[in-house]
């Protein structure tokens, strides 16, 4: 069997105290998806792209942001800056 690659980027984006993040996923050098979420809403491009058939096989943590200074934030807390997941799925045809 041959398999087709994919690996999807989530960026975080903190800008006067409020993070946006950027999931962005390509195959090969060809971009499949682009999308803003309003929260670390993970399952939502996981989900997306599970649905067009990838199957996820990995995942890693890229740095992460520290946002004690945050309001409403009691105590230090850290968070990903960036994640990468990477996905297979059988080539068809």
């Amino acid at each position: 069997m041959h398999w087709q690659h994919a690996v999807l980027t989530v960026d975080a984006s903190v800008v006067s105290g409020e993070t946006t993040y950027r999931a962005r996923a390509w195959n090969g050098s060809t971009e499949i998806y682009d999308r803003t979420l309003d929260a670390a809403a993970w399952s939502v491009p996981l989900a997306d792209l599970g649905a067009d058939g990838w199957e996820l096989v990995s995942s890693h943590a890229v740095n992460a942001l520290y946002a004690s200074h945050l309001p409403g934030v009691a105590g230090p807390l850290s968070f990903p800056a960036s994640m990468s997941f990477f996905f297979k799925r059988p080539v068809t045809g």
